[in-house]
This record gives structure tokens, sequence and C-alpha cells, in this order.
């Protein structure tokens, strides 16, 4: 049996550039649109005690590999000291379907996340965007903010985080103005100050409107990120 190769995700911090991600992402979107990747429906196994679920997402590209992401969603783990979202990646040879590589992929899911909105706002975002909203102040929205950055000249980022976690919010603010020391970053007074940027992240699973259609300025740009499945 081949030996089976394991890759944390401390050593695939250090392997996975995001403009390296963004141009992998936009090229299996490419192949999948041109029907040169297969991609079956995600699977959910849903766990209705505990408030979370199990969400299976096979794939395959090219002719050499296919693999299998699985990622979990439990929204009350933070309370017991557990991230809400881990993911794991095994990955297949075509050729003789035998297993070659098991990545820890929570990592890597925040990555891709924030590479497939750079791609889609590289193509549809204003070419004159300048500013950032960040609705969700969780793991993903710094991601979000990496990946845009390396596609669009941003000057300006403003936060809301919709369970009104002031300290979490400006703890993220905090962290990424160290980031990204050129841009001014801020806490929204209000989700609709947040909704009025050039480009719009929604890093949020909320299933309730939190902004009306009025507060989106003409032309901007939305990544809807988070409500998968809802």
């Amino acid at each position: 049996m081949t030996e089976l190769l394991v890759l944390t995700d401390a050593q695939l911090g250090g392997l996975v550039d995001y403009g390296e991600a963004i141009e992998v992402v936009e090229s299996a979107f490419r192949d999948f649109g041109q029907g040169r990747a297969t991609m079956p429906s995600k699977v959910y196994l849903s766990f209705p005690r505990y408030k979370g679920d199990i969400r299976v997402m096979p794939a395959a590209t090219g002719d050499r590999y296919a693999g299998v992401k699985l990622v979990n969603s439990h929204g009350e783990n933070p309370s017991k000291g557990l991230p809400a979202v881990v993911g794991t990646y095994l990955l297949f040879s075509q050729e003789t379907g035998m297993p070659l590589c098991l990545m820890a992929a929570t990592l890597l899911t925040a990555i891709r996340t924030g590479a497939a909105s750079a791609v889609a706002t590289r193509h549809m975002a204003r070419s004159d965007a300048r500013s950032v909203g960040l609705i969700g102040a969780g793991a993903q929205a710094a991601h979000q903010l990496r990946a845009i950055g390396r596609v669009r000249n941003i000057e300006e980022v403003v936060v809301w985080a919709p369970n009104a976690d002031r300290e979490r919010t400006a703890a993220l603010v905090t962290r990424m103005q160290g980031e990204f020391p050129d841009l001014r970053i801020r806490v929204a007074d209000s989700v609709v100050e947040a909704a009025g940027s050039d480009i719009l992240c929604t890093t949020t699973p909320s299933r309730a409107p939190l902004f009306p259609a009025a507060a989106l300025e003409v032309g901007a740009h939305i990544n809807a990120v988070g409500a998968a499945g809802t």
C-alpha cells in the first residue's frame, strides 16, 4: 500500500499562498463550467440533538487525482472551547483509488472560501471599488480581506457583527489593522454602514435578513458567504 502523507494545518499554512489559491480556484471553476470537472452534490449528515452536521464534498478534475472533503458545522462548539468548523480532506489517485494524502482542511477551507470571493470580486466588482464591508467577525472575515486585497486596491474596511459582540469585533479590527497597516479598518456603527461599502462580504450563517436592500450602494458587489445549506 502507498504510504499515506499526512499534513496538518500548521504545515499547510506555510505551503499555501493566497495569490496561487485564487488562480487555482478560478481554474477549478472554469473546469467545472466547461465540463472538465466532476462535483456531485454535497451530502449532509445532520445531528439535530447537537445542532450540528457533517458535510461530505467529493470532486475530481483532470485524470490524476480526486478528493473528498468533510467539514463539520457545530455552532455551539465555541462555548465548549472547540472550533465551530473543522475540515478534513482525503486525496486519492484516480488510477488506483489509493489514498495519497490526508490533510487538515480547516485552514484550506478558509483560504478557498476567501479565494472564491476574490475570483467573484475580480470579475464582477467595479474596477474602482475601494471599500470593503465585513458583516461577521468570525474566522472567515480576515480571509476575505486577505484574498480580496489581491484583486482590488482596498483603502477602507468596516466591520459589523450580527451578534453585537463589540469586544470580538474590536479584536478582529485590531488584528487586521496590524496585518494591514496601510488600510483604514474600523468597527461600523451599524450594519447599514457596513452594507454601504463597494464590496460587501456577509460572513455569517444568519437565516434572517440583516439589512434592507436600500442600504446597498448602486454598483455594489456582494460576496454572500456562510449561508450554505440554510
